[in-house]
């Protein structure tokens, strides 16, 4: 999809609006001249002009010499722009469709730090609410006509594509993305994304979809950070209702209703108010979370660690408390001057 076919949409409009306008004039002017010609009020003239132009032709109106002169320019005339507008409106409704692509590729073309759902369908559809939900820019990705179609009217940055097509996944912006997630129902497909999504950009994190176990171990040489299975998914949910399910239902509720809980991951970005600070003065500010923390040094992981460690740009907090205190957190890990 190119600019061409955006002008090419405002000159159907134009050509149409054109057509139209004249096909009225035509019809005005002919009742008009029928009127003076015959004698007949205005609405008999119009209505005999109309039923010419459609070829209904409700029989002899008994018109005289000039009357049919007119008539025959009428037929003519008209005929021949009524088949022309027809042509131009479809025309105009096909290239509206070629343009919302346009625009949706130009409104792609803006975003960054977002998250490209390969596939809409039973995975990908709740994985793309969700992520919305939580506040995350995605743009989707499918080669279905209905799936698109759906997603556009969900709200979701789409784009029509066979993601398997590297050219696909740049105008998707993948080396502007953070996050790629493949959740086609072809494992083989899923592969082949995985393997482009990862030879174009080295530092989005890509979370692809397996459909066996055997198949992680293929999934994560190809580049995927993560793998997931629906069924072992599925399998582990139904165990936790099992063994635990006052955890599984205070996690739920947290989810789906919003208890008043906060659980995410929060990286120390350089020239955050976080680095350089002890977690000590960190504990001050929100005593009711609880840290894991995960350094690149050493890939080091502390559970609650002591109050005089120091964090560092890169080091990731996995934390769960008060909605407020953690959301200071996240806002205290990021660049100052990149917010």
């Amino acid at each position: 999809m190119s600019a061409s076919n955006h002008s090419s949409l405002v000159s159907a409009r134009r050509s149409l609006a054109i057509a139209l306008s004249a096909m009225v004039v035509l019809t005005v002017g002919a009742a008009i001249l029928l009127r003076i010609v015959e004698g007949w009020d205005f609405f008999r003239a119009l209505f005999f002009v109309i039923i010419t132009i459609t070829t209904v032709g409700y029989g002899d109106e008994g018109i005289s010499v000039a009357g049919r002169w007119i008539s025959i320019g009428v037929m003519l005339l008209g005929i021949g722009g009524t088949t022309y507008a027809f042509a131009l409106i479809v025309k105009v409704v096909l290239a509206h469709g070629a343009d919302w692509r346009f625009r949706m590729r130009r409104q792609i073309e803006r975003v960054s730090g977002h998250t490209i759902v390969v596939g809409y369908g039973r995975m990908g559809h709740p994985l793309a609410a969700q992520l919305r939900d939580a506040g995350r820019q995605v743009v989707v990705v499918d080669f279905d006509h209905e799936r698109t179609e759906a997603a556009r009217e969900e709200g979701f940055l789409v784009l029509r594509g066979d993601a398997t097509d590297e050219d696909v996944l740049e105008a998707a912006g993948v080396k502007r993305a953070a996050q790629v997630a493949t959740c086609l129902d072809d494992s083989a497909k899923n592969l082949a994304v995985v393997l482009s999504a990862r030879d174009l950009s080295e530092d989005a994190f890509i979370l692809g979809r397996i459909n066996g176990p055997n198949e992680e171990r293929r999934m994560r040489l190809a580049g995927a950070d993560k793998v997931v299975s629906p069924l072992h998914a599925g399998a582990v949910d139904a165990l936790r209702l099992l063994v635990r399910p006052a955890v599984t239902e205070l996690a739920s509720n947290h989810l789906e209703v919003g208890l008043d809980l906060g659980m995410v991951d929060v990286t120390v970005e350089r020239g955050s108010k976080l680095e350089g600070v002890a977690l000590r003065d960190v504990y001050d500010h929100v005593p009711s979370v609880t840290f894991v923390l995960r350094t690149p040094r050493g890939g080091q992981t502390q559970l609650r660690p002591p109050p005089g460690v120091e964090l560092g740009a890169g080091d990731v907090l996995v934390v769960v408390g008060l909605s407020a205190e953690v959301q200071w957190l996240s806002d205290s890990a990021v660049n100052q001057r990149a917010a």
